[in-house]
């Protein structure tokens, strides 16, 4: 069982301990079950119900994959610009 972190807050800290309590008195192959639902629904989220534009994920969400041809993976010019000037830099020969 998890001992108590007094740093983490009470709210977030009681559903934890909650958790643990269950997955302790859990047979192996429940827990097991479990993981895998709960990854099959992880999956489901990134992958069919939103449009996941986290870089950190590895693999590209496919909504967003698919406007790649539309130009949406680049930043426009003027952007590229206000970036360049914001911090103080020269606009790079590219950007001009």
């Amino acid at each position: 069982m998890l001992e108590k972190r007094h740093w983490v807050p009470a709210a977030s800290e009681a559903r934890v301990m909650e958790i643990a309590a269950r997955t302790a008195k859990a047979l192996p192959a429940e827990t097991a079950a479990r993981i895998e639902a709960l990854a099959s629904e992880n999956r489901e989220i990134h992958e069919r119900e939103c449009f996941n534009l986290n870089p950190a994920t590895n693999v590209m969400n496919p909504r967003a994959e698919a406007l790649l041809p539309r130009g949406s993976a680049r930043a426009p010019r003027s952007a590229i610009r206000a970036t360049n000037t914001r911090w103080g830099s020269r606009p790079s020969k590219r950007s001009r």
